[in-house]
């Protein structure tokens, strides 16, 4: 998945004219440059201009080599025009698109990581002199103390070893031929986390939730920058793990082996007297609202957790009694989807970009369900994020999303209609995060898309509004940057 640098030419026709001081005078039609530019700009020259509008150059003098940079966008020179005087004749400008660095970061172990580049020079452009220049991020914005790496004029592939694996970089290229040189922009990279380290020596990890793992033997332990705590002796069956990473700001709720109603951190204590739970889904922390399936398949709703006075008066129950799995998520305003033995799909809560997928975009009414408007039988569903958002996958393995279906870029597509993911099959396994959502197909193969600041595992800090295969490796379930393999070893990224 390598990006390639490229240089686009256009050719433009200067005249030259000459004053009694033998001053060239240019005449620029702006109207070959990009339509949302703005400026011309050098080291000792700067002229606003209108794209259409043609100008005049003066005071330049008869001989030399000047660039000069059409600013596209107001804020960054991404395109350049040079030209070289010479006395008074036909001057042919080149028009130039800077070079965009993206390094891969393709391999990170405990002591070094590297990077891969790859370069494609259009072959009516020589080059003399090609090279980058590296420093770590805490170097000058021009690079002045970075190391200057040349290159073979012909390079097409380049590797960087021997970075530090958890530093941030930045990076640019330096190209030259006789008439002029170029530089990329400078770009920003880390090596930290971009791809899953092993946690440990354990293999037998089986489930992960926020920051809370589940052993084979059923017990549960937080996780906090590469290490693992364990949360009591207890057994559970069920657990719901709140948007905190740190033990002293989550709260969990658990079902234990038993079938009893717990909440397990800040502190350990029953909730009610029943013995009959099958699964919990904790709602959002300010709200307070929670969610609870019984082994009937009846649904419960409650509040106050914290409350040690909690049982089973506090509960408010639904005569609907088919319900088999659910999700729960979201820091603004926590919704909830649930599954019911029909497949048939519904929803409660917050609603405000459609996200209980029933084509509108209002807030149910205290605690009201309202059914989604998914035609297929669904088999699981995902709900949550920051830019709230959900996922379902159909008994046929296709993958649906609905709500504020992140784009990438920190924007979203919002949808209040289920919409499937077109080209893909097989999903078993779906995941709502911060900006992004994850996928697992039947071969284990783990997906991600939305937005990417190293959180999708594949290397990379490149976005996608579709899924893109993070590696080949087999998974079982993920939780934004934890996951756990087929083999049931945990690994972590981007933490």
């Amino acid at each position: 998945m390598f990006k390639r640098i490229q240089f686009v030419f256009f050719v433009i026709i200067l005249f030259a004219s000459c004053r009694e001081e033998n001053i060239p005078v240019f005449v620029l039609n702006t109207s070959s440059f990009p339509e949302n530019g703005g400026r011309i700009l050098s080291s000792n020259y700067g002229n606003e201009v209108k794209y259409g509008e043609t100008i005049t150059l003066t005071a330049i003098p008869n001989d030399g080599y000047f660039f000069y940079k059409w600013d596209v966008d107001y804020n960054s020179y991404d395109s350049i025009i040079s030209f070289e005087i010479s006395g008074h004749a036909r001057v042919v400008a080149i028009f130039v698109k800077e070079p965009k660095v993206i390094p891969t970061v393709i391999q990170v172990t405990r002591s070094s990581a590297s990077i891969s580049l790859q370069i494609e020079i259009e072959d009516n452009f020589p080059i003399d002199k090609l090279g980058y220049f590296i420093s770590d991020s805490e170097g000058d914005q021009n690079l002045n103390n970075g190391k200057f790496n040349e290159l073979e004029s012909n390079s097409s592939n380049i590797l960087v070893d021997g970075l530090d694996p958890s530093s941030a970089y930045r990076i640019q290229f330096y190209l030259k031929n006789q008439r002029f040189s170029v530089l990329s922009e400078i770009v920003d990279f880390t090596t930290r986390g971009l791809i899953p380290l092993k946690v440990g020596l354990d293999n037998d990890w089986v489930n992960v939730q926020g920051s809370v793992l589940q052993k084979s033997d059923g017990t549960l332990y937080t996780f906090n920058v590469n290490e693992t705590k364990k949360i009591g002796d207890q057994k559970w069956i069920s657990f719901s793990s709140g948007e905190g990473t740190s033990t002293s700001e989550s709260q969990v709720l658990g079902v234990m082996t038993d079938n009893t109603l717990w909440q397990i951190l800040p502190e350990l204590q029953q909730i009610g007297l029943d013995n009959d739970w099958s699964k919990v889904f904790l709602g959002n922390y300010s709200t307070n609202n929670n969610w609870g399936i019984k082994e009937d398949g009846t649904l419960w709703n409650w509040k106050g957790t914290d409350s040690p006075k909690l049982h089973q008066e506090d509960y408010y129950p639904f005569v609907e009694n088919n319900w088999t799995d659910g999700s729960i998520g979201g820091v603004e305003g926590a919704h909830l989807l649930l599954i019911n033995n029909d497949g048939s799909i519904w929803g409660v809560g917050a609603n405000q970009v459609g996200q209980l997928g029933n084509g509108l975009r209002v807030l149910s009414d205290d605690n009201q369900l309202v059914k989604s408007i998914f035609s297929k039988n669904a088999k699981f569903v995902a709900a949550g994020g920051f830019m709230p958002h959900s996922l379902a996958i159909d008994e046929d393995g296709g993958m649906w999303q609905w709500g504020a279906i992140p784009d990438g870029s920190y924007s979203s597509n919002n949808n209040s209609t289920p919409t499937l993911i077109e080209g893909h099959s097989d999903w078993v396994f779906a995941l709502t995060g911060f900006s992004i959502s994850y996928g697992i197909k039947i071969d284990g193969s783990l997906w991600s898309w939305g937005a990417n600041e190293g959180n999708y595992g594949d290397g990379l800090l490149e976005s996608s509004n579709i899924p893109v295969k993070v590696n080949n490796e087999k998974w079982l379930i993920v939780s934004q940057t934890l996951g756990i393999k087929k083999d049931n070893t945990l690994w972590y990224w981007n933490y």
